[in-house]
C-alpha cells in the first residue's frame, strides 16, 4: 500500500514503488558516519581559515596603529638630531639610543649619523624604531640630512 494525497492508500503498481517499499523496510534513512566525519572535517578547515585570516588582519591593524603612533615621534627625534647637527656639528649632544613603552610594548630606538662630505659638513642621519609585533620584529626607519653651518 502506498499513501496518496488526502490520506487514502492504494496498492503499489509500478516496479519502482515495489522496490522502494521493499528497501524502506531493510534500510534506515539518514547520514552515514563517514558523511558526517567528512562534513565535520570540511567545516573545521573552513573555521581554521577564517580564524587565520582574522589573526592576520588583527596583526596588520596593530602594526599600522603603532606605525601611525610612532611616525610623528620619529620625525620629531630626527628633526631634533638634524637641528643639533646643523647648529653644533658633530660635537652636539645627540642621544644615540633609548626605549619607551607604547601600549605595554617596549619600543627601542637607535640613532646614527655620519659625515658624508667633510668639505661641506653634510651629515646623514639614520633613525630606527624596533618592537615586537606578535612573533615577528617590526621596524620603522627614517633618514634625513643636516648641513652644519659654521658661525663666524
Amino acid at each position: 500500500m502506498v499513501q496518496i494525497a488526502g490520506g487514502a492508500h492504494r496498492r503499489a503498481f509500478t516496479p519502482l514503488e515495489k522496490k522502494y517499499k521493499k528497501m524502506s523496510r531493510n534500510f534506515l534513512t539518514g547520514f552515514t558516519l563517514i558523511e558526517v566525519m567528512v562534513a565535520t572535517a570540511i567545516l573545521a578547515v573552513g573555521v581554521l581559515l577564517i580564524y587565520e585570516a582574522l589573526f592576520i588582519s588583527l596583526d596588520s591593524f596593530n602594526y599600522c596603529r603603532r606605525y601611525l603612533y610612532l611616525a610623528p615621534r620619529a620625525d620629531d627625534i630626527l628633526w631634533r638630531a638634524g637641528n643639533d647637527l646643523a647648529c653644533f656639528g658633530a660635537v652636539g649632544a645627540i642621544g644615540s639610543s633609548g626605549e619607551f613603552n607604547v601600549e605595554n610594548k617596549r619600543v627601542e630606538w637607535s640613532l646614527g649619523y655620519g659625515e658624508i662630505s667633510s668639505k661641506s659638513k653634510l651629515y646623514r642621519i639614520n633613525l630606527s624604531f624596533l618592537w615586537k609585533e606578535g612573533s615577528r620584529d617590526a621596524r620603522l626607519s627614517r633618514s634625513g640630512y643636516a648641513l652644519y653651518r659654521e658661525t663666524e
